[in-house]
């Protein structure tokens, strides 16, 4: 017998599929099992759930492969599969729409199907109504609501797609509030035959007679919706189903609703779909209208037309970042588009509401940090007290120290603090505009500000124009932020450029001017001065693209005259310009320039930046002047340009040294003498890397060689010096493999010219990364080149490259005697930095136990040169191996010391992978712990803190689920196919495969745990033994051996664990503490019948973690003991003793376990 609705009664496919009327999940359909997080296709790590209907659980999941939070939804039923499939092919018909939720993908796991979707942090829009006072919406949110669903709706009907299923369950909010139509799993494509659907209490009266759905069906649906939303309750009751009755406006209900409104909205809900309003943009363009009026009336700045719902935007994240906490918004659009404009208005809304804007602006041949140092000055000036002596290089001193990352990272701090502080007494707004021509370094720094979550009232706003950005790896990275808002500009609507015209321009010229301009500000206002000249006709067949902008701009400058036409060249090349520059290098008196720029100005062409400096009103008539000359013509103006600015530069005026190298550069690509090029290419290296700007600086000196290539002339050793500085500078900006490209070129250089040192520390700095689980023959070999080369004797080159080779080498002994011969060198010399960078690198090479005290005596120093330098960094990684060897020595208190300075370091330095490194030692001491929950939340942010490093961040995740899995008896938990892909890639770290053994044998794959073990004891197990994580490593083995070793195996890992009994196995990087060595002694004593030995070493086992306060792997022990039958003194008192662990572990499924252990043992 076929089931029926729960709610309308009506028949049920058989198929388990929703009610086709009123969308109800079907009686026989059930939701997928909830399973804890974990991970599903390989792809989406499971965070936490968002709710579980009766066919479906939705997750908030992590997607690995792109880096973003995704919805992953999994659906039961047998139709569940093509109900997806239909939603995804009718939403990716659909395209990407700001105010459609977008499906990411579609597929089935292990028979499961499942629908990956945008993430929307507000929930759905029932939720917001749930949530509201009086369970109402201001009636300002739900015009705002409304809109963004009728432009939903405008882009499914104009793609021939009916939705019919509007309600406010289908609408869900993003982070900034915006809402958006999704589940269109019941919508139907132009020419589709479908069944009847929709929700009863949202159906027009058609839908309720059968009649096939129509767009104006939907516009019913969002009718009712709006009316909800106002009044907190639908228009119509559930009797009167064909809407018969005329329902009360919302105005009388609910005071400051808009008459407009009121018309609006009972017009949508009209019985009659003809007495509807026509389409869904006429909506969406009525609503649009509400929400503007208002805040264009009281807010909009003189000359900022059209653009209600971007400043609506912008003001609604200026109020989230002046709650309290730093935000970002960006703004893009093409050239022309009003990006300025708009940021304009920010920054007077900003002062309207008793805040200070301050501004800076990317340049593109300015100086390093050009966007932040007018920010940096104003702001310095705001705060009290003194200026942290940090910011100096953005206050025009230079860096002093070293000039490294971690001075870099401290500059990047202070301007993150000086905008906290200036924001104390009065909210702040930074805008930051022409982001496309700035410096690599001002957008690093610009994510440093972004992700340094700072407490304060800050909104940092910038603009850049699409398509033109000079580092758009860097901005794409900004924007990828969720914390990043961004608001998009695109061209006027029709009614804003009839407003920016004059009123007696008729309505098909207006017309025509939007068409050809298509609503772009600027081209407008080009096309408006064309026709008021009679240049042009409003013929409505020419479009004024780009191309056809610059023609028109170039012969507003032609109208001049020649000779202003010929300077203004000159200054189009030069970018910003003086008179006195002008004069100098277009070779012409000083009136006659001053003549052109008086033109310039009064044309509107040209404006006044500050007292005697100009440049073009915007970047399209600079580009429209400059693309105009011919090659040869711009090289010599760019020649002539870069002498001026010597010259001024010369006369004492500051004058950028990356200004000159730029025109000297470009001089000399069109063929002028590239001796000057050289020679300010390396000073604007030099200036740029004295400002910790290393992006901009290693730019420079790659330049610098370019003009050799060029046939500038510089001393061999000049040229060495260069090329290992551009490999200096690429590493300190974060190109690794392109650091050791550089560092490689400069090594073969040095080697030519016979220059050892050189060598020597080019091979230092290709060697200075070492790759995690691979060998670096290429690291070697650089070294013992150079070492071969440098004079013989004692040398602070020769101790640095003798240490660093001996953490490259494989073979143990011979790193243990490179390190030791390294720091008797050093020592001889008495040279502390050289001892002090030694000594990190004998924390690594020296891992054996029985080496453990020239690892403490090591620590111990690094911790007394670091302290006297304030190495913040330094003092953690001293700290973090001493915890490491504490807690292998089982003095847990001792590590717990060490953690409480390493916590205190870490928050100095304010490093996000310090953070990062203790957050997941971290986890691992709760799980060690047994706050099992704690752990697992941990490991979650330490993933998420880590994905800002890189996309290769998994390896100690799994490590932790793996432990975790282990603890709480659930080995399914683990990630296997991880693991399993660790294990292959890292084929030199035993510890990998060792750790994949025992989880296959728990989970009960012997053939696959013995190939495992088979793997690491190809070579009588000498790999593990030579390994750093040999412990870890042979703790595992011990495990899978147990149950699928053979007895050689096992005598072997006994033999080889024995000594280590009262041991606390860590991972060499802290991802994980595996508990006492006894118990997996306890589980070889049992495989090999020695049930005497086994029963001993389990009691150690059990004391030890009791006094370690291990309690998972005391519960382990326990589990182990009895599952192996060895013979239990007290048995129980041993069961008792598990269960009360378990217990406090919130394990009760373990707690059954033993028990059915005991009473099988008692049988």
């Amino acid at each position: 017998m076929r089931s029926t609705c729960p709610n309308c009664g009506r028949p049920l496919d058989a198929d388990g599929g929703p009610c086709p009327a009123c969308t109800i999940a079907s009686p026989e359909a059930a939701a997928p099992v909830a399973a804890s997080p974990g991970m599903v296709a390989g792809r989406y790590l499971l965070q936490r759930q968002l709710g579980r209907g009766a066919a479906k659980d939705v997750w908030l999941a992590h997607d690995l492969t792109l880096d973003r939070g995704v919805a992953l939804a999994r659906v039961s039923g047998p139709g569940a599969w093509e109900r997806l499939r239909r939603e995804a092919r009718l939403t990716a018909r659909l395209g990407g729409h700001r105010h459609i939720v977008t499906v990411h993908d579609v597929f089935e796991d292990d028979g499961t199907p499942c629908l990956v979707a945008r993430y929307m942090t507000g929930g759905s829009l029932a939720d917001r109504l749930e949530r509201a006072p009086a369970r109402r919406l201001e009636p300002q949110e739900v015009i705002a609501a409304g809109r963004e669903i009728a432009n939903a709706l405008a882009h499914a009907h104009a793609h021939g797609v009916v939705h019919r299923d509007v309600k406010p369950d289908n609408v869900w909010i993003d982070a900034e509030g915006e809402a958006a139509l999704g589940d269109f799993g019941v919508a139907v494509a132009e020419g589709e035959s479908a069944p009847p659907a929709g929700t009863p209490r949202y159906a027009a009266p058609e839908q309720t007679l059968g009649e096939a759905a129509t767009p104006l069906s939907d516009l019913f649906a969002l009718g009712v919706t709006l009316y909800e939303l106002l009044c907190g309750s639908r228009p119509f009751d559930s009797k009167d189903i064909f809407r018969m009755r005329v329902p009360p406006p919302p105005s009388s209900r609910v005071t400051g609703v808009p008459e407009a409104l009121d018309r609006l909205i009972l017009a949508l809900i009209a019985p009659d779909p003809a007495d509807r309003p026509a389409d869904a943009v006429g909506v969406a363009r009525e609503l649009d209208r509400l929400i503007s009026r208002p805040s264009e009336e009281a807010f909009t700045p003189a000359g900022v037309v059209g653009r209600g719902p971007e400043l609506e935007r912008l003001r609604k994240v200026l109020t989230q970042a002046w709650s309290g906490t730093v935000r970002t918004v960006v703004v893009a659009g093409e050239s022309g588009i009003g990006k300025t404009t708009l940021l304009d208005a920010l920054a007077n809304e900003a002062g309207n509401r008793g805040g200070v804007a301050v501004r800076g602006r990317g340049e593109a041949e300015g100086r390093p940090y050009g966007v932040w140092r007018p920010v940096v000055r104003a702001l310095s000036g705001l705060v009290a007290g003194e200026t942290d002596p940090a910011l100096g290089p953005l206050l025009g001193g230079a860096a002093t120290g070293s000039g490294g990352e971690e001075q870099r990272l401290q500059l990047y701090d202070a301007v993150a603090d000086l905008l906290a502080i200036a924001a104390t007494d009065a909210p702040l707004v930074v805008v930051l505009d022409d982001l496309h021509w700035a410096d690599a370094s001002s957008l690093r720094l610009l994510s440093h500000v972004v992700a340094a979550e700072t407490a304060a009232r800050v909104l940092v706003a910038g603009a850049y124009t699409e398509g033109e950005v000079a580092f758009p790896e860097v901005l794409e990275g900004i924007e990828g932020d969720s914390r990043v808002a961004r608001v998009e500009l695109g061209g006027l609507e029709p009614e804003a450029v009839r407003a920016l015209l004059p009123a007696d321009v008729a309505q098909p010229t207006a017309d025509s001017i939007h068409r050809r301009t298509r609503g772009n500000p600027f081209y407008v206002a080009e096309l408006i001065r064309l026709l008021s000249s009679g240049s042009v006709d409003d013929d409505t067949s020419t479009t004024l693209v780009p191309a056809r902008v610059r023609e028109v701009v170039r012969r507003r400058v032609e109208r001049l005259g020649d000779e202003a036409c010929a300077v203004l060249e000159v200054g189009a090349v030069a970018g910003r310009f003086t008179i006195a520059d002008l004069s100098r290098a277009a070779s012409v008196p000083r009136a006659t320039v001053a003549a052109a720029v008086d033109r310039g100005l009064a044309s509107g062409l040209v404006s006044a930046e500050q007292a005697g400096h100009f440049s073009f009103a915007h970047g399209i008539v600079r580009d429209a002047v400059r693309e105009a000359l011919p090659e040869q013509r711009r090289g010599a103006i760019h020649e002539a340009v870069a002498g001026a600015l010597i010259v001024r530069r010369d006369a004492g005026a500051d004058v950028p040294a990356a200004q000159i190298a730029f025109h000297a550069l470009a001089a000399a690509r069109a063929g002028a003498d590239p001796q000057s090029a050289w020679d300010t290419a390396v000073e604007a290296a030099q200036e740029a890397a004295a400002t910790l700007a290393h992006a901009e600086a290693a730019r420079h000196y790659a330049e610098a060689l370019e003009a050799i290539a060029l046939g500038a002339e510089a001393p061999a050793a000049e040229r060495r010096a260069t090329m290992l500085a551009l490999a200096e500078t690429t590493f300190a900006a974060g190109d690794i493999e392109g650091a050791r490209r550089r560092y490689a070129q400069a090594a073969a250089s040095a080697r030519r010219d016979a220059d050892a040192d050189a060598m020597a520390e080019a091979a230092l700095g290709f060697s200075q990364v070492h790759p995690y689980g691979a060998t670096d023959p290429e690291g070697i070999a650089l070294l013992t080149q150079a070492l071969d080369r440098l004079p013989a004797g004692d040398g602070s080159l020769r101790a640095r490259a003798t240490g660093l080779l001996a953490i490259l080498e494989p073979e143990q002994e011979r790193r243990e005697a490179l390190i030791d011969d390294a720091l008797t060198m050093a020592q001889r010399l008495k040279d502390e930095a050289v001892v002090g960078a030694l000594y990190p690198m004998q924390l690594v090479v020296e891992w054996r136990p029985e080496r453990a005290a020239d690892r403490a005596r090591a620590a111990e120093e690094l911790v007394r040169v670091a302290a006297r330098h304030a190495d913040h960094g330094a003092l953690a990684w001293a700290y973090l191996h001493r915890i490491r060897d504490a807690l292998q020595a089982g003095d847990v208190a001792r590590a717990d010391a060490d953690l409480d300075r390493a916590r205190s370091v870490s928050r100095a330095t304010r490093r996000t992978h310090h953070r990062w490194f203790l957050m997941v030692y971290e986890a691992g001491r709760a799980a060690f712990a047994g706050r099992l929950d704690e752990a697992e939340r941990l490991n979650d942010e330490a993933l998420a803190l880590n994905r800002q490093h890189g996309e290769d961040c998994y390896q100690e995740y799994t490590v932790h689920r793996l432990v975790l899995s282990r603890l709480r008896w659930r080995p399914q938990d683990a990630d296997a196919v991880a693991l399993r892909g660790f294990a292959a890639r890292y084929a030199l770290l035993p510890v990998w495969e060792a750790m994949l053994a025992s989880l296959e044998w728990e989970l009960g794959d012997v053939e696959a745990a013995r190939r495992s073990v088979v793997i690491c004891a190809h070579d009588g197990f000498a790999s593990v033994v030579g390994s750093p994580d040999f412990l870890p490593a042979a703790l595992c083995l011990a495990e899978a051996v147990s149950g699928a070793g053979e007895p050689k195996h096992v005598e072997a890992l006994y033999d080889l664990l024995l000594p280590h009994a009262e041991a606390n196995p860590v991972l060499i990087n802290l991802w994980a503490i595996w508990g006492p060595v006894a118990r997996g002694l306890g589980l070889l004593a049992a495989a090999d019948d020695r049930p005497q030995d086994a029963a001993a070493h389990f009691s150690d086992a059990l004391r030890l973690a009791g006094e370690w306060g291990a309690q998972g792997w005391a519960l382990r022990t326990i589990g182990d003991w009895l599952a192996t039958g060895v013979p239990v003194p007290d048995r129980t008192a041993i069961v008792n003793h598990g269960l009360v662990l378990a217990r406090e572990l919130g394990l009760p499924g373990v707690a059954a376990r033993i028990a059915d252990e005991a009473q099988a043992i008692s049988t």
